[in-house]
């Protein structure tokens, strides 16, 4: 039996798996398909990404419905199922003769991902975690990021040497062995009573963190509207960054330097993940994520001049790196917002719709992106549009963190607010 002090460390260490299956290989990883599948069947690109995108809008679509099932019943039965549906569905790929075909398996492996995706990765870890939450949300996450850094070369290395139907084979496999393993040995959806009173791990239904939630119930509507806007327009930042290599040839640089750029930006996500929940624990989540937005800020606005500056290639790396905190709020600190003001039970209400809204953002924001490219013919306007919605998000964590901890507080009731 593992020692119960450690039980919550083997929880995020499955956490972290699930999230590079997850996110790492099924979205962030798919991309290095869209070319050579799409010239093998004979269709345009963007035709063939809609059924990467067909499953990223389930896996949100479908969070809310997963989070409570994974509630109520067994959770090492469902994410299991899950996990292999996900893995299944993408080894499959490589019978595919047809974009439908495509499409339906994309369906599939999206419906498999919503059983161990973010909410529920989130969801584990908040049970588990009192102290060094933010630490720990931020960790696994952060495996998302490195999963995608990591296995985007590799599967393209494969696709050169074997082809890209054995290549989604392989991916197909790396989800499962990822995943699987650590969910079968390790995986429990909330402590034990007797791992929590040895432990000192949150109790479920309650809320445990740091503020003992000090939201005000009437205030209840006002923080919904305002991170529903939040969860839409920081994830609908990230667009911009899949036209770094764009960006970069405008400037007169080669496709390489834009490449760079895009590295540049997941190793942003990846170590801002983690640097956003260390902060957020030793001050709140709102000042975290107002801090990362700043810093997003500042990235923009430096590449807004290097624009219409040309600058060295070390300035547009160094801001490229600065733009991968989009990416950790986007993730990890809307996270940590919802379950700091709504508590634990809110939570499991809350967030899968927030994390709907970051999906829809993601989607959107990269054909916005690129139609306002083709409208205007030129990346000023995109970052001029960026900077703009991040002002509009430090002002909505302007309006949270105010009402938040400007007022003295009794519970932030969700259920109060459903009624």
């Amino acid at each position: 039996m593992l020692n119960k002090d450690f039980r919550k460390w083997y929880i995020l260490a499955t956490c972290c798996g699930l999230s590079a299956g997850s996110v790492g290989i099924c979205l962030n990883s798919s991309g290095v398909f869209f070319l050579p599948v799409s010239s093998a069947l004979g269709i345009g690109i963007g035709q063939f990404a809609l059924q990467t995108t067909i499953s990223s809008i389930l896996i949100g679509s479908l969070s809310t419905l997963t989070i409570r099932i994974i509630r109520k019943y067994n959770a090492k039965g469902l994410i299991s199922a899950g996990i292999i549906v996900a893995g299944m569905s993408t080894a499959l790929m490589s019978r595919c003769e047809s974009i439908t075909c495509f499409y339906v398996l994309g369906a599939l492996r999206g419906i498999g991902c919503s059983l161990f995706s973010l909410v529920v990765i989130t969801y584990i870890i908040g049970n588990w975690f009192t102290e060094r939450q933010g630490f720990a949300i931020g960790t696994a996450l952060s495996f998302s990021g490195l999963a995608g850094a990591f296995f985007s070369p590799l599967f393209s290395h494969f696709i050169e040497r074997y082809g890209w139907r054995e290549t989604y084979q392989i991916a197909g496999l790396c989800i499962i062995l990822l995943a699987l393993p650590g969910t079968l040995l390790f995986l429990e959806k909330e402590p034990s009573p007797a791992v929590r009173e040895t432990s000192n791990v949150p109790t479920q239904g309650k809320n445990t963190n740091r503020t003992g939630n000090r939201g005000i119930a009437k205030s209840a509507p006002v923080f919904f509207v305002t991170v529903s806007l939040l969860s839409f327009f920081v994830p609908a930042l990230t667009g911009m960054a899949q036209h770094f290599p764009g960006y970069a040839v405008s400037l007169g640089y080669s496709l390489t330097t834009g490449s760079l750029m895009i590295s540049a930006v997941m190793m942003g996500n990846i170590i801002f993940k983690v640097l956003l929940g260390y902060i957020s624990d030793k001050t709140d989540p709102v000042r975290a994520v107002m801090a990362m937005l700043m810093l997003n800020s500042l990235s923009v606005a430096c590449l807004l001049v290097l624009y219409y500056r040309n600058g060295s290639s070390i300035w547009i790396l160094s801001a490229s790196f600065l733009f991968g905190t989009v990416y950790a709020v986007g993730t990890v600190g809307i996270s940590l917002i919802v379950r700091d003001i709504f508590g634990a039970d809110g939570y499991v209400s809350v967030y899968p719709v927030m994390y709907l809204l970051i999906s829809i953002g993601n989607a959107a924001s990269l054909t916005i992106n690129g139609y306002l490219f083709d409208y205007t013919g030129s990346y000023g306007t995109n970052l001029t549009l960026a900077a703009s919605m991040g002002i509009f998000c430090l002002l909505l964590l302007a309006i949270i963190r105010q009402i938040r901890f400007g007022k003295s507080a009794v519970s932030c009731n969700f259920k109060e607010f459903q009624n």
